[in-house]
């Protein structure tokens, strides 16, 4: 785990990244686009569309309930509960070229994903964050969260809920407490510039009263689904936002 980087305007890396903890174990998930990055933003908003479809689909829809667990497994690994840490993002899209250090980044190099498991470096090696793939967090432990993220990753676990509901209560219960917890970090005083992908400039976004809403009117439904006395102050911020 690493903190979070800082990047110029372009999103070139200005420093060394600095270890914040870890390591933790995020396997799992999608890749991003064409290259090996995962990223909660982009992957909260693909499994909240994909949950609402198989919530709402008559009769099913072939093979999306396995595709929304992958992502949800991957999503339970990037909210650590007991220290109220939410990850986002997995690798470092670009490297560093400075007089002192050079590093590759994921961007720097084509290779098919596999090959990285098989380099044998050491920290310092030029390639070492392409065979260790480094983990950002949103915000220290335990402090508040971007609320466009916390908004976007309770409606993804709200959802996982709800569907889970009928056939496994204590998975979707598991995960309705996630939802509330990611929801209850949520920073709506000084939301300042929001937290998405490292560097921004890859998913910029300003708005997050929208991620808010959705949040909390799928906790709403997944509280009265699992007949959770908190859905009546959920429903009041579904409202508000």
């Amino acid at each position: 785990v690493y903190e979070r980087p800082r990047f110029d305007a372009g999103g070139a890396l200005t420093g060394e990244l600095s270890t914040a903890g870890g390591p933790v174990d995020v396997e799992g998930g999608w890749y991003d686009a064409g290259d090996f990055l995962k990223f909660t933003h982009t992957t909260a908003y693909a499994l909240t569309a994909m949950l609402i479809a198989q919530r709402d689909a008559t009769g099913g829809l072939a093979g999306l309930a396995a595709e929304t667990r992958h992502g949800v497994d991957w999503l339970d690994r990037m909210w650590d509960g007991e220290s109220r840490t939410l990850y986002t993002q997995v690798g470092i899209g670009s490297g560093l070229s400075t007089a002192g250090r050079t590093f590759l980044g994921d961007h720097d190099t084509w290779r098919l994903p596999e090959d990285d498991d098989r380099l044998d470096v050491q920290p310092g090696a030029e390639r070492y964050y392409q065979r260790y793939r480094p983990v950002f967090r949103a915000a220290v432990p335990g402090e508040r969260i971007s609320p466009n993220l916390a908004g976007r990753v309770a409606a993804a676990f709200a959802l996982a809920a709800q569907v889970e509901a009928a056939t496994e209560p204590d998975r979707a219960r598991r995960h309705l407490a996630a939802a509330a917890e990611v929801f209850a970090l949520a920073e709506t005083e000084d939301a300042g510039e929001l937290v998405t992908a490292e560097p921004r400039n890859y998913y910029p976004e300003d708005s997050w009263t929208d991620d808010l809403a959705a949040g909390a009117t799928e906790l709403t439904l997944a509280g009265r689904l699992l007949a959770d006395p908190r859905a009546p102050g959920w429903l009041a911020q579904a409202t508000r936002w």
